[in-house]
Protein backbone atom coordinates (compact mmCIF):
# COMPACT_ATOMS: atom_id res chain seq x y z
CA UNK A 1 0.00 0.00 0.00
CA UNK A 2 3.23 2.62 0.43
CA UNK A 3 6.90 2.60 -0.24
CA UNK A 4 9.41 2.82 2.38
CA UNK A 5 11.83 5.60 2.64
CA UNK A 6 15.61 5.54 2.71
CA UNK A 7 17.77 7.00 5.13
CA UNK A 8 19.48 11.43 4.89
CA UNK A 9 17.94 14.07 5.96
CA UNK A 10 14.91 14.53 3.10
CA UNK A 11 12.01 16.56 2.09
CA UNK A 12 9.08 13.72 2.39
CA UNK A 13 5.42 14.24 0.95
CA UNK A 14 2.78 11.84 2.21
CA UNK A 15 -0.04 11.22 -0.42
CA UNK A 16 -2.86 9.76 1.66
CA UNK A 17 -6.23 9.17 -0.61
CA UNK A 18 -9.16 9.50 0.99
CA UNK A 19 -11.49 8.67 -1.53
CA UNK A 20 -14.71 6.89 -0.93
CA UNK A 21 -13.22 3.50 -1.82
CA UNK A 22 -10.70 4.06 1.08
CA UNK A 23 -13.40 3.03 2.89
CA UNK A 24 -13.92 0.14 2.38
CA UNK A 25 -13.39 -2.92 4.48
CA UNK A 26 -9.96 -2.05 6.35
CA UNK A 27 -8.22 -0.05 3.73
CA UNK A 28 -8.67 3.34 5.39
CA UNK A 29 -7.20 2.17 8.72
CA UNK A 30 -4.69 0.14 6.70
CA UNK A 31 -3.47 3.94 4.73
CA UNK A 32 -3.34 5.33 7.64
CA UNK A 33 -1.21 3.13 10.10
CA UNK A 34 1.67 2.96 6.29
CA UNK A 35 1.08 6.82 6.90
CA UNK A 36 2.06 6.68 10.56
CA UNK A 37 4.90 4.11 9.94
CA UNK A 38 6.65 6.54 7.50
CA UNK A 39 6.14 8.95 9.89
CA UNK A 40 7.55 6.92 12.73
CA UNK A 41 10.52 6.48 10.33
CA UNK A 42 11.54 9.98 9.64
CA UNK A 43 14.72 11.25 11.19
CA UNK A 44 14.88 14.08 13.11
CA UNK A 45 16.03 16.39 10.62
CA UNK A 46 13.36 15.42 7.93
CA UNK A 47 10.57 17.03 7.17
CA UNK A 48 7.05 15.80 5.66
CA UNK A 49 4.28 17.25 4.27
CA UNK A 50 0.63 15.49 4.69
CA UNK A 51 -1.29 15.88 1.40
CA UNK A 52 -5.32 14.36 1.47
CA UNK A 53 -6.94 13.83 -2.11
CA UNK A 54 -9.60 12.64 -3.82
CA UNK A 55 -10.68 14.68 -6.87
CA UNK A 56 -8.81 17.36 -5.60
CA UNK A 57 -5.71 17.66 -3.56
CA UNK A 58 -5.11 19.68 0.13
CA UNK A 59 -1.87 20.21 2.00
CA UNK A 60 -3.52 19.03 5.18
CA UNK A 61 -0.13 19.60 7.50
CA UNK A 62 2.82 21.79 6.19
CA UNK A 63 6.77 20.67 6.04
CA UNK A 64 7.11 19.81 9.24
CA UNK A 65 9.44 17.53 11.49
CA UNK A 66 6.95 17.49 14.08
CA UNK A 67 6.08 13.73 14.38
CA UNK A 68 3.36 14.27 16.97
CA UNK A 69 1.01 17.35 14.78
CA UNK A 70 1.83 14.56 11.53
CA UNK A 71 0.21 11.59 13.37
CA UNK A 72 -2.39 13.47 14.84
CA UNK A 73 -3.40 14.83 11.36
CA UNK A 74 -3.44 11.79 10.11
CA UNK A 75 -5.68 10.57 12.84
CA UNK A 76 -8.00 13.45 12.20
CA UNK A 77 -8.10 12.77 8.22
CA UNK A 78 -11.42 10.94 7.11
CA UNK A 79 -12.41 9.40 3.80
CA UNK A 80 -14.68 11.31 1.96
CA UNK A 81 -17.19 10.44 -0.74
CA UNK A 82 -15.77 11.51 -3.69
CA UNK A 83 -13.77 9.51 -6.47
CA UNK A 84 -10.50 9.32 -6.94
CA UNK A 85 -7.98 11.50 -9.07
CA UNK A 86 -4.38 10.95 -8.88
CA UNK A 87 -3.19 13.80 -11.31
CA UNK A 88 -3.88 16.65 -8.67
CA UNK A 89 -2.10 14.88 -5.92
CA UNK A 90 1.43 13.93 -8.06
CA UNK A 91 0.74 17.90 -9.24
CA UNK A 92 0.95 19.05 -5.95
CA UNK A 93 3.77 16.53 -4.41
CA UNK A 94 6.07 17.88 -7.12
CA UNK A 95 5.29 21.84 -6.34
CA UNK A 96 6.06 21.41 -2.71
CA UNK A 97 9.06 19.27 -3.18
CA UNK A 98 9.93 22.43 -5.99
CA UNK A 99 10.26 24.82 -2.93
CA UNK A 100 13.92 25.52 -1.69
CA UNK A 101 14.67 23.13 1.09
CA UNK A 102 17.80 22.25 3.16
CA UNK A 103 17.08 18.82 2.84
CA UNK A 104 19.46 16.38 0.78
CA UNK A 105 17.04 14.31 -0.91
CA UNK A 106 12.82 14.24 -1.76
CA UNK A 107 10.49 11.72 -1.49
CA UNK A 108 6.35 11.04 -2.46
CA UNK A 109 5.02 8.31 -1.03
CA UNK A 110 1.78 7.73 -2.29
CA UNK A 111 -0.86 5.86 -0.20
CA UNK A 112 -4.06 4.32 -1.79
CA UNK A 113 -5.80 1.21 -2.88
CA UNK A 114 -4.84 2.02 -6.27
CA UNK A 115 -8.58 2.37 -8.11
CA UNK A 116 -7.82 2.21 -12.32
CA UNK A 117 -10.28 4.80 -12.83
CA UNK A 118 -8.44 7.45 -10.77
CA UNK A 119 -5.52 7.58 -13.74
CA UNK A 120 -6.35 8.50 -16.94
CA UNK A 121 -3.09 9.04 -18.08
CA UNK A 122 -3.47 12.53 -19.54
CA UNK A 123 -2.52 14.25 -16.21
CA UNK A 124 0.94 15.30 -17.70
CA UNK A 125 2.49 14.39 -14.88
CA UNK A 126 6.21 12.71 -14.75
CA UNK A 127 7.64 10.30 -12.90
CA UNK A 128 11.94 10.53 -12.24
CA UNK A 129 13.92 8.27 -14.03
CA UNK A 130 14.85 5.16 -11.45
Amino acid sequence: MAAAVGGGAREVVILLDQSASMGYGDHWARAQEAARTIVRGLSADDRATLVLFAKNAEENMRATADRTRLEAAIGAAKVGSGATRYGPALKLADSILSRPRRSSGARRLLISDFQRSGWSGSEEVRFPEA
